[in-house]
């Protein structure tokens, strides 16, 4: 619609991008660098050395021999990382290397992506998913961290059957992009169904669109710790998570009727979030 438009100059504006990349890719592999990742407007090159000062040089090696080829356009060394977890285009996490003010050499994670950074997810599982990146960038053997990872799982299912975590970590956010009542699909949406409730009880925060709703999954049944220790993975009697979400509030109203969905959180929220992160090892 707009009197600017030539479909042909938008193709070549994306053309010319790949072909730069991929020139660029092809220069940095001429001068014998191993390209690991690139996406859009960006190389990653692995140099093969733990010396910062080496790294650095390799970068600025670069940096010139690409930015010779163009006069309006210029590559930058935009970070250093130790290590790093590449699982697909744009899902990453990495150590980067930073300076502190003392001049120390620190490192911060970085993450692209991944399902921990996203806000449908549990504090449990983020939490499991951080220890569990933490582990794989650590440097130690395979072994090791896979023995630890499991250990950490293990801890935290005993956490779950003791009672041992907390309401909040629980908690599960999803934003309404509309009216709970214009939902067609409201029946499958979890936070859809615990906002209709609200809304229902007379209640107006977390009702309304653009606001956050936070909801739990839980079950009416005299589900337990043990059902988990048992293996009973089935403790919502093959519900959807739309007919098990309610608002913590609720759940802490309702006293022993209701009872977190602990089951769903081991094997809908911890085991993917964490095996996702461990395919590669």
């Amino acid at each position: 619609a707009s009197r600017f438009y030539a479909k042909p100059l938008a193709e070549l504006t994306t053309l010319q991008g790949r072909e730069i990349l991929q020139s660029t890719v092809d220069l940095a592999q001429g001068l014998g660098f191993e390209v690991v990742y690139g996406d859009t407007d960006s190389i990653m090159i692995n140099t093969n050395s733990n010396n910062l000062q080496e790294v650095m040089t390799v970068g600025t090696t670069v940096k010139k021999e690409v930015n010779k080829k163009y006069r309006l356009l210029e590559i930058e060394i935009d970070g250093v990382y130790k290590s790093m977890l590449l699982l697909k285009k744009k899902k990453y996490a990495a150590l980067k290397v930073e300076h502190g003010v003392d001049g120390q050499i620190t490192t911060v994670m970085e993450q692209k992506g991944l399902d921990i950074v996203r806000r449908d997810w549990s504090l449990i599982a983020k939490a499991q998913g951080n220890r569990a990146l933490d582990l794989i960038l650590s440097g130690r053997p395979a072994e090791d961290v896979v023995e630890d990872i499991h250990e950490s799982l293990r801890r935290c299912r005993a956490e779950l059957v003791a009672g041992a975590v907390t309401m909040d970590q629980f908690v599960i956010t999803k934003q309404l992009t509309k009216r709970p009542e214009d939902y067609p699909d409201a029946a499958n949406q979890a936070h859809v169904q615990v906002a209709l409730r609200l809304r229902a009880a007379g209640k107006h925060e977390g009702t309304n669109q653009g606001e956050t709703v936070p909801y739990v999954s839980a079950v009416k049944t005299d589900a337990s710790g043990e059902d988990i220790a048992a293996g009973k993975c089935g403790a919502a009697g093959g519900k959807g998570l739309a007919d098990r979400a309610y608002h913590p509030d609720e759940v802490t109203a309702e006293g022993p009727g209701l009872k977190l969905d602990l089951p769903y959180y081991l094997s809908q929220q911890v085991h993917p979030v964490v095996s996702r992160l461990c395919q590669p090892i």
